[in-house]
């Protein structure tokens, strides 16, 4: 390229100007060669607005570096300033000796921090009568809130002194049934309701009886009794516990009267320590006592019994 430039005004001139440029021979070739130069004028053209772009917003973006830092340092001030303030407010309502409580005793005398104190006497400190009083309130609600919640407890029959009627032991005895009827579909069991059905004798002893898919015990007849119990009979009032004679007399006379080959005893948690009362006990092999929610048995348990 021959660097011969002169400038006359707004114009420049440059003589034996040569550039090896492919890139500009592609461009101009786009254009008549009649054009050539006003193709080439506007290439300068957008080049040089380009370059005052680019400045621009380097200019643009030192201006708003600058003002980042100026926001930075005044955020960093007036964060200082509250800090200060709140050092100084401390000090100024400090219970000790700040300079407020010095001029409420100048005016009160030495017994301000008895008035104020929570823990003094009603008669002496508005603070504690003003306290007592609230506490009052307060219990009363309680009281308020304890009185309805038992008056919903006694119509939901929660409080055990109401449960343990006839309709409380046959909604037990049902909700247990409906879970082993469940159960029995999906095994492919057959569940037989037999609570009202008298054996020899007259005996109603267990209230489902399931006979075990032929497929799972390779074509022996198997049978399965269950029965669901809320008496107290079964419970000792002295321990919290189930009295073990009492649930292994109730699964022999199941097996006995139904000829079955195992028996589970699914007895109500009312009354029972569970703590100390295990929820799962075995007897002789074939005969089982689960311990489930009075109010809602739960399937789980029930399905593992079943199992």
């Amino acid at each position: 390229m021959s660097e011969k430039f002169s400038i006359v005004g707004n114009i420049v001139k440059v003589d034996g100007l040569v550039i090896d440029s492919p890139s500009l021979v592609e461009y101009l070739e786009l254009f008549e060669e009649e054009d050539y130069e006003q193709a080439f004028n506007d290439l300068l053209q957008i080049a040089l607005d380009v370059r005052t772009a680019f400045t621009t917003d380097l200019e643009t973006k030192n201006i708003n570096e600058a003002a980042q830092e100026v926001i930075d340092r005044m955020k960093e001030t007036y964060e200082q300033v509250v800090d200060d303030l709140q050092t100084q407010l401390l000090e100024l309502m400090d219970p000790e000796k700040g300079p407020i409580l010095r001029a409420f005793e100048k005016v009160t005398g030495d017994n301000l921090k008895e008035m104020l104190s929570p823990e003094n006497a009603p008669d002496v400190s508005p603070i504690a009568r003003l306290r007592n009083l609230l506490a009052a309130d307060l219990k009363g609600h309680q009281d308020s809130v304890t009185e309805s919640l038992d008056a919903i407890k006694t119509k939901l029959r929660i409080v055990k002194t109401t449960r343990k009627t006839a309709i409380d032991g046959t909604d037990f005895e049902a909700k247990v049934g409906k879970i082993i009827q469940e159960f029995a579909r999906t095994y492919g069991d057959t569940a037989e309701a037999t609570g009202t059905i008298q054996e020899t004798g007259g005996s109603k002893k267990g209230d489902t009886k399931v006979t075990l898919n032929k497929d799972d015990t390779m074509g022996k007849i198997c049978t399965l009794v269950w029965e669901a119990k809320t008496e107290k009979t079964f419970k000792s009032d002295r321990t919290g516990k189930v009295i073990d004679d009492q649930v292994k007399n109730e699964l022999n006379a199941v097996i006995n009267d139904r000829g079955s080959d195992a028996a589970i005893l699914v007895l109500d948690s009312e009354l029972l320590n569970l703590e100390d009362q295990p929820v799962w006990r075995e007897y002789d092999g074939n005969k089982l006592l689960i311990i489930v929610d009075t109010f809602n048995p739960e399937p789980d348990l029930i399905r593992l019994a079943y199992l």
